[in-house]
């Protein structure tokens, strides 16, 4: 018995029109209207609905009901699940967002008379990131909340659609709703991204803090929400070298102020703000950054095969103790060159010298000054007063720690 419901025949693009025929340059024969012929299927070939061939017809039915709507029940599933996810992410970002603000709070308590504005400035920053996030949350809302819709109006349609005897416009309604399920299973993990931020701290010298306030207090986006996952990195994020525990550090990554050793990811640069009391810095094959940044906190270096060509003025002043690892390419002039230039009160106390390029020959008016240790693999003369140490060796980052 034919039925008398009117079928939804209308263009997707262009509301007011009525589907025609097939685009056949497409790849999933969508259907078109006289508007869309002229505008984005321009150029295009076109089938007429009236002269589709029975098995293109078969097929694209087919393809609906057996490929196309099964796949309906796991994307309304999935909505529900990646929602109640985005929830409770936005949950822990208001959760940070609050602990965010104490941390601010806390801090400024230090230098209230000269950084109330900067305060100010930095509270509107967070509740700027926080709307930033809510909105996103709130959009994708609205839109798992319209996939919904499409979905349970076409399952819908197709419940109350018994009739075996197909009519022109039935089939019609079948390739507008085919083309929009495939919209719909395209966009299956749309997920939002997220840009979740955390405050860090720099105390390492409050003195500075008025002439360069803005280093004192960061927003970095969190890695470990990015993108909804609840992975903190995609690789390690501590390696050991030599029984000690390295925080490895990637560019934008966050560091607990906690942390005491870092070693720099192959890549990366140095953190903008490092932990209050950082002690030892590592830095890899092909680092080529200036240490002026290094905060006075850091006492000791890993060196490898970096890029930076050092100087006279390239290691800070505060360092006591350089190891140069397997691999290290350069020449050891800067540190006569350093000590020739009165600096030798402060640099160093003593180096390490692993299986290097070049030898360290040093300078004997300033033996008294540097306690120098050698490795097995340190393959160059040895001076009257050096000690022989443990392997220095080389890095690995292929581990999990």
């Amino acid at each position: 018995m034919a039925t008398n419901r009117q079928y939804d025949t209308t263009c997707l693009e262009h509301p007011q029109k009525t589907i025609v025929f097939i685009c056949s340059t497409c790849s999933d024969n969508i259907p078109v209207c006289n508007k869309c012929i002229i505008g984005s299927h321009n150029g295009h070939v076109f089938k007429d609905l009236e002269d589709i061939e029975i098995n293109l017809k078969n097929k694209i039915n087919k393809d609906f009901k057996t490929q196309t709507l099964p796949q309906l029940s796991k994307l309304l599933e999935n909505n529900k699940s990646q929602l109640e996810k985005s929830d409770n992410q936005l949950k822990q970002i208001q959760e940070n967002h609050t602990k965010n603000l104490e941390t601010l709070t806390n801090e400024f308590k230090k230098i209230k008379d000269i950084v109330n504005i900067k305060e100010n400035d930095f509270k509107k920053l967070l509740i700027t990131k926080l709307d930033e996030n809510i909105e996103a949350n709130n959009n994708f809302t609205s839109a798992i909340e319209d996939s919904n819709k499409k979905v349970n109006n076409i399952l819908n349609t197709q419940n109350n659609n018994k009739n075996n005897n197909q009519n022109n416009n039935q089939f019609i309604e079948i390739v507008k709703q085919s083309h929009i399920c495939k919209k719909l299973l395209s966009n299956f993990n749309n997920y939002p991204q997220y840009n979740e931020v955390s405050l860090l701290t720099k105390e390492s010298n409050f003195e500075l803090v008025k002439k360069n306030i803005d280093g004192f207090l960061s927003l970095v986006q969190n890695q470990n929400n990015a993108n909804g996952s609840n992975s903190l990195d995609q690789h390690q994020k501590y390696m050991v070298y030599r029984g000690l525990r390295f925080f490895v550090y990637k560019n934008g990554c966050s560091i607990e102020n906690s942390t005491k050793l870092i070693a720099i990811y192959p890549g990366s640069h140095l953190p903008p703000v490092f932990p209050p009391n950082v002690s030892e810095i590592l830095l890899p094959d092909g680092f080529n950054q200036s240490l002026d940044s290094l905060p006075p906190s850091v006492t000791v270096l890993y060196l490898f095969n970096i890029s930076y060509q050092l100087n006279q003025d390239s290691i800070p002043h505060t360092i006591q103790t350089i190891y140069f690892g397997d691999g290290f390419s350069q020449q050891f002039h800067f540190i006569n060159n350093q000590f020739a230039n009165n600096y030798f009160s402060a640099f160093p106390k003593q180096i390490f010298l692993g299986n290097v390029a070049y030898p360290y020959y040093g300078n004997s008016q300033y033996y008294h000054q540097i306690h120098v240790h050698y490795d097995k693999n340190y393959r160059f003369g040895k001076s009257h007063g050096w000690t022989l140490c443990d392997t220095i060796g080389k890095y690995s980052f292929n581990q999990n720690h």
